[in-house]
């Protein structure tokens, strides 16, 4: 802390600045008005509509395991396919460019294999015009490194993605993601914001959209709030396990209904008996799957069984969507999440 009082601090500035020598430094450039009130402003052009803006860097976070690759090959490989829309929204068709560094070329194969399935295009209409690159197994230095001075220097990485670009014509580079391309001190605010303006000006130069990917990162929790999740979730663990242990003793028994037990297979119903809305629902379905009629005497002994264990399934089912809710509550607390986050979150879990 300063031994110094306000006015003091002030009056020791004020000397400090009267006696330094003028720094010569490039005037601030300002906007030309004038010369602007006879133009037509320009809309703000979107490569996806209301979501990734051209000439921009644009960042997608979300945890682990999220889907960002997977959303973010689909919205390239639509416009690579020279779709108008994708998931209901509106797309500039173009080329496009991904440079990843977690997935190997194997993983990426088999996701666009599945996301030309779902588009209903081949992988052939993507040739030439959607551009993937994985960096799984190349030692890199990230995008950018920074000297002793704390300036950004542009790494090989950085370069060869802006002559992918311009050698492509992509309008879209997706960066996949932030944990492996920014190498400094995220909690360094001058090396986060050098390093984004750095990625605002390989936009800004080669007119792309850049869709950057991370993770979303996991707020310090107390003790006490890790154990009381820890809790929480190992009571739900422990209900799911009695769950799947109650679901199981029937549905080994079931094949014996059959004629021939070794080798009766079980429809999905029967597999899911619980489902089933009622018992006479589960005698259908053993006399359509099975091909048998439930011997009358054991009728009884059945459907006590199936009544009982369905209520105790259920009670289970409901106590672990509760431990769930539980769980949920003190999660979004952690991240401190307004309701109006919460509502978006769980309408597209």
């Amino acid at each position: 802390m300063s031994n110094y009082t306000d006015e003091e601090f002030d009056a020791m500035l004020g000397q400090r600045l009267a006696g330094a020598p003028a720094k010569q430094v490039e005037r601030l450039r300002t906007m030309d008005l004038a010369a602007l009130a006879g133009v037509e402003p320009l809309p703000v052009r979107f490569i996806v509509e209301g979501l990734l803006p051209a000439c921009e860097t644009t960042l997608l976070t979300a945890p682990g395991g999220g889907n960002k690759t997977t959303l973010s090959l689909m919205i390239a490989a639509a416009m690579a396919a020279r779709l108008d829309t994708v998931l209901g929204m509106a797309i500039e068709p173009g080329p496009a460019a991904y440079i990843g560094m977690e997935d190997s070329e194997g993983r990426l194969h088999w996701t666009l294999h599945h996301i030309c399935a779902g588009l209903g295009v081949s992988m052939l209409d993507l040739a030439g015009r959607l551009h993937v690159v994985s960096m799984r197994q190349v030692l890199h230095n990230g995008l950018a490194h920074f000297d002793h001075a704390g300036e950004v220097e542009p790494t090989d990485l950085y370069h060869q993605a802006a002559a992918l670009i311009e050698e492509t014509g992509a309008k879209l580079l997706v960066l996949d993601n932030l944990a492996h391309l920014f190498l400094g001190n995220e909690n360094d605010r001058m090396q986060a914001t050098r390093f984004l303006s750095l990625l605002n000006k390989l936009a800004s130069d080669t007119d792309a959209a850049i869709l950057l990917l991370a993770h979303t990162p996991i707020p310090p929790a107390s003790k006490e709030q890790r154990d009381a999740v820890a809790l929480l979730a190992e009571a739900a663990q422990k209900a799911a396990e009695s769950r799947y242990k109650l679901q199981q003793e029937i549905t080994r028994r079931i094949p014996d209904l059959a004629a021939s037990p070794a080798s009766a297979k079980l429809s999905i119903s029967l597999k899911e008996w619980w489902t089933l809305p009622d018992f006479a629902a589960f005698q259908r379905e053993v006399k359509k799957a099975l091909k048998a009629e439930m011997p009358l005497k054991q009728r009884s002994e059945w459907e006590d069984w199936i009544t009982t264990t369905r209520a105790e399934i259920n009670a289970l089912s409901a106590k672990i969507s509760r431990l769930e809710t539980e769980i949920n509550a003190k999660v979004y607390a952690l991240f401190n999440l307004t309701p109006a986050e919460i509502k978006l979150l769980e309408e597209n879990i």
